[in-house]
């Protein structure tokens, strides 16, 4: 009999903290050696961000000015 196998459930979007913008961005810089990683991690922080505010996120603008400051790290963002 084969073993069970748990069934991930999808992860269900939260709204995120300009707190937690920040730490991916750090967390974006710490990549920034490797341009298709870092530019993975910040497509999925704007996502984040997008989805924070469109779900109502009270501090909308602080979102978006701390999910910006990712442009500092001087990889490429040429990957598809």
């Amino acid at each position: 009999m084969p073993a069970r196998q748990r069934v991930r459930r999808p992860r269900e979007p939260r709204i995120i903290t300009p707190a937690d913008v920040r730490k991916q961005v750090h967390r974006i810089g710490a990549q920034s050696r490797d341009d298709a990683l870092a530019q993975a991690m910040e497509y999925q922080l704007y996502r984040a961000v997008i989805a924070s505010i469109a779900m109502g996120a009270p501090m909308a603008r602080e979102l978006a000015e701390a999910a910006i400051t990712s442009q500092q790290w001087g990889f490429e963002r040429w990957m598809a």
